[in-house]
């Protein structure tokens, strides 16, 4: 993606940046609301996000190649049926980034949410959803990943959702590793480190009760 301009909406600390930026990618617009993150992400990448998205005329996001956004996840209208598709995410932030979508037609949108969003609200937030995108004429694929099927010690299930203007011509989800080859953070940790501590009581207690969710 040499070359290629995204957009980075609901832009957190900037983990989309950092992937598309090491991919060649160029970002010409970020938006994210809280303050504390935008001063972060100014710090790492010298652009100071747009606040609220729904304060954000878009007409006035710069035109991209790439849309890039870890939007929240909100339930819609399950009347959507009978209003129309528009009048069923209207209000929810998701209609501010189908309203960028429609006006610059980027050819490539890639969003994040949580792992359980295909079931959320009974399934019916994802069908909205996706057949916004396909109204727009992007082809959508989704699937749930984490990064420890990629190598990295980390488990955080996500659903990620992939859609191309035109539709996906030979798109690919990239090969994770098989149970068994994922790497686990006791790999990574050095076992006899002359500074180790043992846990206070305090943290295992926390620990555990953390576990019973």
């Amino acid at each position: 993606m040499k070359n290629m301009e995204f957009i980075d909406l609901f832009s957190g600390l900037g983990g989309f940046h950092l992937a598309a930026k090491r991919l060649g990618g160029k970002c010409v617009f970020a938006s994210e609301i809280d303050q504390r993150l935008q001063s972060v992400y100014e710090s790492n990448f010298g652009i100071k996000p747009a606040g609220d998205i729904k304060k954000i005329n878009p007409k006035d996001v710069p035109s991209h190649d790439l849309l890039c956004a870890g939007f929240p996840c909100q339930p819609f209208s399950k009347a959507g049926g009978q209003m129309g598709w528009n009048d069923a995410i209207r209000g929810t932030v998701f209609y501010n980034i189908v309203e960028i979508l429609r006006i610059h037609k980027p050819k490539y949108v890639i969003l994040e949410n949580v792992a359980h969003f295909v079931r959320h609200d009974e399934g019916n937030t994802y069908t909205k959803v996706k057949k916004a995108l396909e109204d727009l004429g992007y082809g959508v694929k989704h699937a749930q990943l984490s990064p420890h099927k990629f190598g990295v010690p980390q488990i955080r299930e996500r659903m990620y959702m992939v859609g191309q203007l035109g539709g996906l011509n030979g798109f690919k989800w990239p090969k994770t590793q098989t149970n068994g080859d994922e790497l686990s953070i006791r790999d990574v940790l050095d076992k006899k480190h002359k500074d180790a501590t043992g846990l206070s009581k305090q943290v295992v207690e926390c620990l555990a009760t953390w576990q019973e969710f």
